[in-house]
């Protein structure tokens, strides 16, 4: 476990199996795991957030923000 209270980069993989920024937020959304993107497009996991799933998820705000934007430009 890092020092730090956030997954590093190592850890994100060891813990979703993906090595990109993009698959590791679905992989994260799928299970239910709150996860937050910096301004620098990473993807931030806090380690409480791992090891208290259900408490996480039971008081997680409904009304979250909008991620779409990081999945890049749409075709119309």
């Amino acid at each position: 476990m890092s020092a730090n209270s956030f997954l590093n980069d190592n850890d994100l993989v060891e813990l979703t199996g993906y090595v990109q920024k993009n698959s590791q937020r679905r992989w994260l959304q799928r299970q239910g795991i709150v996860h937050y993107i910096n301004a620098k497009g990473q993807v931030k996991v806090a380690w409480f957030n791992v090891t208290h799933p259900t408490w996480t998820i039971a008081n997680q705000d409904v009304s979250e923000p909008d991620f779409g934007i990081f999945d890049g430009p749409t075709s119309h």
